[in-house]
């Protein structure tokens, strides 16, 4: 039976502090390795996109704050207890050469056990059922909250924004070049009614003189389509009007410019137009109430003609106009509707009813 003195007790009870300190530390040191072991297990699972964040707080509430020393503490006191324990049963019958190296022994075990309760104490943790969803898998792939959440949520409205943006970039686009191939038609199809007028009005001057029926209705036909592919409506649509004396064509009709109706007529006559002739205009543009009247000429107007309509433009806007300077127009592809235009203004602010501007 070994007697152990009062210096042997405190031996033992310093053995004793010495083993709870070393094994507290050892056991902190072991935690903080194992934990890096498995952050660094776990930042692998997650940039491959196989690891749950929330597997990943179990571990940290083990090996973080105060959990950490508590179990350090818990692993000193076990590496005591287990080292107290073994030493009372094998003190007694161990020879005193051999004391030194069985206390030696003693703390390395307890060292062991320490870890090993630490070991169990973690798998224990890590095997008992979360009350949080859990994946069905553990390869389950990581699906992203929170912030990441936000951050894909916006990137998937502006993707959208993008889309939405480019369909009404898209309709724009669609609608411009519909808009430009009507406009490419309605130019194709004035053209073709320019050249269609042209060739009319070429062909009456191609017959022969003297009155002519067919020439007449031909002529009506031909300044109707003239004065409506030039944006001037036709209020009264082109016909013949009698003369006294027969045999000598003019046609008429009610045209809008500046939404003001004008009197037109047509005289197709040899000679230029005298007093005698223009005086039965006058008389129907006085008569019938018109703004004013627009006389076309096919052989022009005498100098009698010209004072007479002056004279009128004292009460009427009276406009001479000769066919030649029509064909002009044509052949330049000029606007009839600005040269009524500027016709109209010479006749009511210098007095001239028969300008000839430049086409």
């Amino acid at each position: 039976m070994v007697v152990v003195g009062p210096a042997g007790g405190f031996g033992l009870c310093t053995v004793a502090f010495v083993v709870f300190i070393a094994g507290s530390f050892v056991t902190y040191g072991v935690l903080k390795v194992l934990a890096k072991i498995v952050e660094r297990h776990e930042d692998s699972k997650r940039r491959a996109g196989y690891w749950d964040s929330r597997s990943r707080s179990r571990w940290r509430e083990l090996t973080e704050g105060e959990n950490l020393e508590k179990l350090s503490l818990i692993g000193g006191g076990v590496a005591v207890a287990l080292a107290v324990a073994l030493a009372v049963l094998l003190l007694p019958n161990v020879p005193k050469e051999w004391l030194g190296t069985l206390l030696g022994g003693l703390t390395v075990l307890g060292f062991l056990v320490s870890i090993l309760s630490f070991l169990i104490a973690g798998l224990n943790a890590a095997s008992k059922p979360s009350t949080r969803s859990r994946p069905t898998s553990r390869w389950t792939r990581w699906r992203p909250t929170g912030k990441r959440q936000a951050q894909q949520g916006e990137h998937q409205t502006r993707a959208r924004e993008a889309q939405r943006r480019q369909r009404e970039t898209e309709k724009a686009r669609q609608a411009q070049q519909t808009e430009y191939q009507a406009q490419m038609r309605e130019m194709q199809r004035r053209l073709a009614e320019h050249q269609a007028i042209k060739d009319g009005l070429y062909s009456l001057f191609g017959m022969p003189d003297g009155p002519s029926q067919k020439r007449a209705k031909e002529l009506q036909d031909v300044m109707t389509r003239l004065f409506r592919v030039h944006d001037l409506p036709v209020r009264e649509a082109f016909e013949l009007v009698e003369q006294k004396g027969g045999g000598l064509e003019c046609i008429g009709g009610v045209v809008e410019i500046d939404e003001r109706l004008y009197l037109v007529e047509v005289e197709w006559r040899a000679k230029p137009l005298g007093t005698r002739e223009v005086a039965p205009h006058l008389v129907r543009v006085f008569n019938r109430g018109y703004s004013g009247g627009i006389l076309l000429s096919k052989s022009g107007f005498a100098p009698p003609a010209t004072a007479t309509c002056r004279e009128a433009l004292s009460q009427k806007t009276v406009v001479l106009c000769e066919l030649e300077e029509v064909v002009t127009l044509l052949e330049r592809n000029g606007s009839l509707k600005s040269l009524l235009q500027a016709k109209i203004v010479a006749a009511a602010v210098d007095k001239n009813p028969l300008l000839r501007p430049s086409i």
